[in-house]
């Protein structure tokens, strides 16, 4: 049975004061941490395990082996995941950069954590920072009150955010939502399917990626599966169908209106963050994306797409 390090690294003290200095913002795992009236450390819940609970989710049971359980987990992901058995791998490999800071220390917290409302004698505290891709900080103290559930989705919650980051999304409330989902018995990750798409768009920065099909044989209405999203992986089929009578998708213009030159609009289909916002503005040369997200300002506007013929689905 693989089980979780009990005696993290320590960090020598004398790195602590760059800790302190240059991982503001670094990215990390937030949790509840609730105390006695006398001010004694009593529970450490992970933020993510935490708001999924505010969201009304009930979580699975697992055996406590951490490779079963996190193939158990990535399995859920379906063909949404490219190189599925790489990320068991990060997940199952996580622990071994975990670096205890010292123990009359703490992790400065990361703001990005905003949860409405949180039970009395409870605060938000940071547990973990990631430093570089082979140094994660963790607040001992905090993950010696963990069970091993909460352990379970700090693994989960580290590796999702570190896609994240590759996206340049800069707050870790999606990897947090996404972190809940994968542990709960609600299980919304519906594969993304291969559809017969002619074209693939993207924003210049590969932040906003989808794959494109036409609807019906005058190409006037069109269905968009997102791969990315504003930096965000997509875990789950993501989808949104629209009247496009003039863009670059198509060669030919509907008959029903040759010179429309103006916006759609629609709502995407997700069970993961539903009823998000899609605006797209088009001509026969271009097109603009506007997109407005379930969390506050998770958005963006008026971004240029560009759209490429293929002759195969890229793989996932």
């Amino acid at each position: 049975m693989n089980k979780f390090l009990l005696a993290l690294v320590m960090v020598p003290a004398i790195s602590f004061a760059a800790i302190k200095s240059d991982s503001k913002g670094g990215g990390g795992g937030s949790v509840v941490a609730c105390y006695t009236p006398d001010g004694d450390l009593k529970s450490v819940e992970l933020l993510d395990v935490y708001e999924g609970k505010t969201r009304g989710l009930k979580f699975l049971n697992f055996s406590g082996d951490l490779n079963q359980d996190v193939r158990t987990i990535v399995e859920r992901f379906d063909k949404s995941v490219l190189g599925k058995e790489w990320l068991i791998e990060d997940m199952v490999q996580l622990e071994s950069k975990f670096q205890e800071i010292p123990r009359d220390a703490e992790l400065e917290l990361i703001q990005d954590a905003w949860p409405v409302y949180l039970p009395r004698g409870c605060k938000i505290k940071q547990l973990a920072n990631y430093y570089n891709k082979n140094v994660i900080y963790i607040d001992g103290n905090l993950y010696d009150k963990m069970d091993y559930f909460n352990r379970l989705a700090l693994v989960i919650h580290e590796v999702i955010y570190a896609k994240e980051r590759f996206g340049k999304v800069t707050d870790s409330r999606y990897a947090r939502w996404i972190t809940a989902l994968a542990l709960s018995e609600k299980n919304l990750f519906t594969p993304i399917k291969d559809y017969p798409s002619t074209h693939i768009c993207y924003s210049e920065d590969s932040r906003t990626v989808f794959m494109a099909m036409p609807l019906n044989e005058v190409k006037d209405k069109w269905r968009f599966s997102f791969i990315n999203l504003n930096g965000h992986k997509i875990y789950s089929e993501k989808t949104v169908d629209l009247f496009l009578t003039s863009s670059p998708l198509s060669d030919a213009i509907s008959d029903r209106n040759p010179s429309f030159d103006g916006k759609a609009h629609g709502t995407l289909s997700s069970l993961i963050n539903p009823d998000e916002d899609i605006t797209v503005i088009s001509n026969q040369t271009s097109m603009m994306l506007s997109w407005t997200g379930s969390d506050p300002g998770d958005s963006f506007e008026k971004v240029p797409m560009t759209c490429k013929e293929f002759q195969t689905y890229p793989e996932r």
